[in-house]
Formats: structure tokens, C-alpha cells, sequence
């Protein structure tokens, strides 16, 4: 069983490194307890502190063969499982989740009902970020609260954590590879073991593996193998099923929806009573995922600190020149009043002068620190600061509306990171149209623009929030001639423009 199960996850491996491409701000995976993974595989990846997900899963498969202990041939079993995950602190999550069932064709064991109860939390080691893998944790309870196990062999059936009667308790070891180059290809790991109340139950040993990759942004193909094996007597109990999936994101309104399928991969048992899977089990998920402060926090701790560190190296200047001053100052006095005095008072002097030359080289090293500071601004960085106007050219909308469009929101990011070097600075957002249409129909366009990029970068950017406002100006202000295609598009515009200009001279 162990050699099966690391040769299907040694061919996972090489089936999902052909396909991997980068994922730029897209929603990621959860799986059915509504924190990261895929259908059922756990991610060693914390959610982050903050992150609210939901996942609703229903799951459907038909009895193919009838046998003691499973329901009638044809029978249809359907369950559903709700999943709440939540991010604590960075590198913990948990969750909660109930799962409800429904038996037809199986007279007289018909009916519905709820499912197992389940609730836990995971965690994950704070490793480096420039450490590939994660290494973390789960902890969980699984209260069985059904009244139909449906299925009554050893731990058989896709649905056998779903319908539980009896209450479990599960430990896994997760593991999980992030390839940094290719940042929408994972590999995940996990193993566990299920002990339970129930004297006839024996504990189970866990086995998963899983990979996900992203040909396109919104769009995840999705592997999964997984191995549940009854520990007390293992010859006929080892269930092991193959679970393709496809996953479509979106960034808009934060909603995930997977579709896919369980295929069982092992034969019937010697003695042909009963079996341990259905030929299969399709199944489909949809996942709502939200974390208000979306990958800004390293962001805005970066700018911060820069902004604090160029702020101490100004004043280490200023002092030092105030200093150095203060110490010629004093030491030509010294020596103007002591002239032809004892030779303690020339060593005093020469000690003076000794450090304010000491002090003129710290202020030389002070300000090669900020000419270094200056030599790593970008081109438009530096014409911002010289003109106090940055036009956002890689900045779109749709036509006629105010919504950003998802491509420019990577832009607006890099955008919000520049500006955030310079927590002086009172800035306006000026939106602008041609002369097609109505006046004040354009002057409402360009205002709702413009209200647009304030909102964005102030929800992205806090410290961003009290130095900008919003003004559209319609087509009042036009940079060239409306009359024509070329000179319209030009007039069409977003800038941003700084209001104080006279502080961007400390930052020169």
C-alpha cells in the first residue's frame, strides 16, 4: 500500500511541473473545512490573520453493487458539507464545519438527515520565506451525529467522515511545497491518524497527496490521491481513490468554484461480500474567500520602515553638521583665547579640532547614505518628485465606466508602494475626459474615477488614507486637442498631483 502510494505521488509530482504559470491576486484554494487545499488535501500554509472563508460541497455517487453492510444496488447517496475557516494570527487557523446526507433507493434505511460536526484548528512553523517549504499541524474533532452510517465496513465509502455516528479524533502532519519561481504550482503532503470513541472501531492511518497548478489566473487544475487504511487489520481494509478537479477564481467578488470527481483505484475484495469504494464520486464546491488587508501588510511594513530609516539618516546629517559646527566653532575660539598658552590647552584644542573633523566625516557618510537613497528611485519615481505630477498611464477602465480593471491593479499596488515613501506629501486625484458626450455626464465619470483610486489605494494603503482626496474636472482641463482620436485618448486620463509642492524639496 505504502509503495503505491508514494509512486502515485512520485507521478503527480511529474505530471503537474509542465503546466505551472504565476498567479498574480487571485483567491486561493480551500478545501472542504474552508481553510487552504484542495478538495480534502491540507495545506501547510496558514491563511493569514484575518481571512474569513466559507465552503459549501455537495457530493454524489450511485450504488453500483449491493453487499452486506452497504446500501441496495442503484441506491443514491448525497451529502453536503458547509466549511468555516478563519486566520486567527499569521500562522494559525480554524475552523468549523457540518456535513448533512441523503439516502434514497435503499428502502428501508430511506431518509435524511445531519451529518458529523466537525471543529479544529491547524497551525503552521514560521518558517523563512526563502525556505520553499512549509511544514505545519491539524488538530480536530469529528462529533458523529448521524443516524445512518450508510456505510458499515471497516472505514469504507467516500462518505464515511461525513455520516459518522461515532465522534473521532484526527491528527495530521502537513506538508507543502512552494515553488517561488512559479508561484501557482504547489505540492502538498499529508498524514494522519483517526482514533475513536466507538470500542469496534480501530484507529486509521491517513495518506494524501496533492498538487495544484494555474495554466491562466483564474483557472486551477487540481490532483489529488488519498489512502485511508484501518491500522488494526490492514489485508482488505485500504481504501485509495484519485481525485482530478478543476477550480475557475475570481478576483472580482471573491468566490472560488471547483468541480470534480472521486475514482476509486482499488479492486474488489478476495472474498467479492463488499467493497471498499464506488466506482466513483462526482462532486462540486464553491468557496467565498475575503482577507481585508490582501498581501499589504509586508508592503506597508517595508515602506515604513524606509521612510524611517531615510527620516534617522536626515537627522543624523542635520545633528552632525550642527555638531561639527558647534566644535570648529568652539575650537577656534579655544585657540584664539589660549594662543600662547600651556601645552594642555593646545592638546584640549587639537582634541577639538580632531572631532569635528570626525564628525565631518560622519556627515560625508550621511550623505552618501541618502545620494544611494536617491540613486535607487525609478525614472517616473524621480519626475514625480521633480514635477509633483505622475500621470497613470497603465491605469484602465472600462468604457463609460468606473470599476479598475483587474490588470491595472498590480500597477495601482506599485503605485500605493511609492507613494508611501513620502507620508509628507498631500496629494490630489485628478480625473479627466475628452469632450464626448454630456459636460456633466463627464464631469460625474471622471469624479467616480477618481473616487475609484482614492479607495482602492486607501483601502490598500492606510497610511495613505488621510493624504489623498479626489476631483474630477470632466473635460474642463485638456492636455491637447479633442479634435482628434489620438488627442482624446490623451485627455482621457488619471493623475495624481501633489498639493504642498514645497515639501518636495526635502525629499530631493
Amino acid at each position: 500500500m505504502t509503495k503505491r502510494f508514494f509512486a502515485l505521488s512520485a507521478f503527480a509530482f511529474g505530471l503537474g511541473i509542465a503546466a505551472a504559470t504565476p498567479i498574480d491576486e487571485m483567491e486561493p484554494s480551500a478545501n472542504v473545512n474552508g481553510t487552504l487545499g484542495l478538495g480534502q488535501i491540507v495545506s501547510a500554509e496558514a491563511m493569514g490573520q484575518g481571512r474569513f472563508t466559507v465552503t459549501a460541497r455537495g457530493n454524489l455517487y450511485q450504488q453500483v453493487l449491493e453487499f452486506p453492510g452497504g446500501p441496495k444496488k442503484d441506491a443514491q447517496i448525497t451529502t453536503g458539507t458547509l466549511g468555516l475557516g478563519f486566520g486567527v494570527n499569521p500562522y494559525v487557523d480554524a475552523f468549523a464545519g457540518v456535513a448533512m446526507y441523503n439516502l434514497s433507493g435503499s428502502d428501508p434505511d430511506n431518509g435524511a438527515g445531519l451529518g458529523t460536526v466537525t471543529g479544529g484548528f491547524q497551525g503552521s512553523i514560521p518558517f523563512s520565506d526563502k525556505i520553499p517549504g512549509r511544514v505545519g499541524f491539524q488538530l480536530a474533532v469529528l462529533a458523529g451525529t448521524a443516524s445512518n452510517q450508510i456505510n458499515n465496513n471497516y472505514a469504507d465509502g467516500y462518505n464515511y467522515f461525513e455520516t459518522r455516528k461515532g465522534t473521532d479524533f484526527s491528527f495530521k502532519l502537513t506538508q507543502t511545497i512552494v515553488f517561488k519561481s512559479l508561484l501557482s504550482f504547489r505540492l502538498h503532503f499529508n498524514e494522519g491518524l483517526v482514533t475513536s470513541l466507538q470500542n469496534d472501531k480501530s484507529a486509521l492511518l491517513l495518506q494524501g497527496a496533492g498538487i495544484e497548478f494555474a495554466p491562466a489566473p483564474s483557472f486551477v487544475l487540481g490532483t489529488e490521491f488519498h489512502s485511508r487504511t484501518v491500522l488494526k487489520d490492514n489485508r482488505d481494509s485500504d481504501p485509495m481513490w484519485f481525485v482530478p478537479s478543476v477550480e475557475f477564481r475570481s478576483a472580482a467578488n471573491h468566490l472560488n468554484a471547483q468541480f470534480g470527481t472521486e475514482l476509486s483505484l482499488i479492486q474488489e475484495r478476495k472474498d467479492a461480500l463488499d467493497r471498499s469504494l464506488e466506482p466513483w464520486r462526482v462532486f462540486g464546491a464553491v468557496t467565498w474567500s475575503f482577507n481585508p488587508n490582501p498581501g499589504r501588510n509586508l508592503d506597508a511594513e517595508k515602506a515604513r520602515q524606509d521612510s524611517l530609516s531615510r527620516a534617522a539618516l536626515v537627522e543624523q546629517a542635520r545633528r552632525s553638521q550642527a555638531l561639527a559646527d558647534s566644535l570648529a566653532r568652539k575650537s577656534r575660539e579655544d585657540s584664539l583665547m589660549r594662543a600662547g598658552s600651556d601645552d594642555a590647552a593646545r592638546r584640549r584644542a587639537d582634541s577639538l579640532a580632531a572631532r569635528a573633523r570626525q564628525d565631518s566625516l560622519a556627515l560625508a557618510e550621511a550623505r552618501r547614505n541618502l545620494d544611494a537613497e536617491r540613486n535607487r528611485r525609478t525614472d517616473w519615481e524621480k519626475e514625480f518628485l521633480k514635477t509633483g505630477l505622475l500621470n497613470l498611464e497603465a491605469l484602465y477602465f472600462e468604457t463609460g465606466r468606473a470599476e479598475i480593471s483587474i490588470n491595472s491593479k498590480a500597477y495601482l499596488n506599485l503605485v500605493g508602494r511609492m507613494l508611501s515613501k513620502y507620508p509628507k506629501l498631500q496629494m490630489e486625484i485628478a480625473g479627466h475626459t475628452d469632450n464626448v458626450g454630456g459636460a456633466a455626464k463627464n464631469e460625474k465619470l471622471s469624479q467616480d474615477r477618481a473616487d475609484a483610486v482614492r479607495l482602492y489605494l486607501s483601502a490598500a494603503y492606510a497610511e495613505l488614507s488621510g493624504h489623498l482626496s479626489a476631483k474630477g474636472y470632466g473635460s474642463a482641463v485638456p492636455k491637447t486637442t479633442n479634435a482628434t482620436a489620438e488627442g482624446r485618448q490623451i485627455n482621457r486620463r488619471v493623475e495624481i498631483a501633489v498639493l504642498n509642492k514645497e515639501v518636495l524639496k526635502e525629499y530631493e
